[in-house]
């Protein structure tokens, strides 16, 4: 394609947003992995205890020293939990900036800067809606259809002769729906809730394991938002790149003709 399109200065931050999806996609995986080690070890604690909740009798040495072990365990991986998610809502803020700043530069109308996208998650009460707005509108502003699809074209690794003719046509655009989105958010808002809600008391065992199956409750939704984001992420990025790919392969005429303006 010829390098003086109008958006071939684009190329690079498109580029960037790849590969801040990844960075944004690795985080995630590693929250999970940290969310999923902690449900695990907490299970595991809540059997050891089961006798001695059965039974009312004190702890054996032995039993003892494995619930010594796995609360050890715990607080490592708590540490680590706190850590991903700090790191990967860096990451996570990140993409969805630059994600947000390419939008507008492709050409799509969104009501958000990426300013007001990287304070979504910070500001207090608007993050509880923000990030969800955001998301949702970028989305439908990327939606493919939006830009018209690149005409096929001759293949000539395919030729026979002269009465034969190949082409490349399009794959489709990848789909997203919008509905992911909310639950996306949805199981955001219910891990940040029941963590918050998580008991502190820790005076007996009945109560020590009440607290740790609500932060299993509250690991399971870690778990299911950390694989809708991942899916958002992805969806986001591949949408923006379609965008991408069908301006490149239009002419500013046609663009114009589209009503689409590229920016900065």
């Amino acid at each position: 394609m010829n390098e003086e399109h109008p958006a071939a200065h684009l190329q690079e931050s498109v580029a960037a947003l790849r590969r801040r999806a990844t960075f944004a996609v690795v985080g995630l995986a590693a929250a999970m992995l940290a969310r999923g080690i902690d449900l695990v070890l907490r299970e595991w604690s809540i059997v050891l205890l089961e006798p001695v909740r059965a039974s009312g009798e004190a702890a054996s040495p032995e039993l003892l020293a494995q619930l010594t072990t796995a609360d050890a365990t715990i607080d490592a991986i708590v540490v680590a939990v706190t850590v991903t998610f700090v790191v990967t809502g860096f990451f996570f803020i990140r993409w969805m900036h630059r994600l947000v700043a390419l939008t507008r530069a492709l050409g799509a109308t969104i009501p958000w800067t990426p300013s007001q996208a990287g304070w979504a998650f910070i500001i207090p009460f608007i993050s509880l809606v923000r990030p969800y707005q955001v998301l949702s509108s970028t989305r439908a502003a990327l939606e493919p259809e939006n830009v018209a699809p690149p005409a096929p074209r001759v293949d000539p690794s395919a030729q026979g002769d002269y009465r034969s003719t190949a082409f490349i046509v399009p794959a489709p655009a990848q789909r997203l729906p919008a509905a992911l989105i909310g639950l996306w958010w949805g199981a955001f808002l219910v891990l940040s809730l029941g963590g918050r809600l998580l008991p502190k008391d820790m005076s007996t065992v009945d109560k020590v394991v009440s607290a740790y199956q609500m932060s299993m409750f509250v690991d399971a939704a870690a778990l299911v938002a950390g694989a809708l984001a991942i899916t958002v992420v992805r969806g986001l990025t591949a949408r923006l790149e379609e965008r991408f790919r069908r301006i490149r392969a239009s002419t500013p005429e046609a663009l114009a003709a589209q009503g689409i303006e590229l920016g900065a």
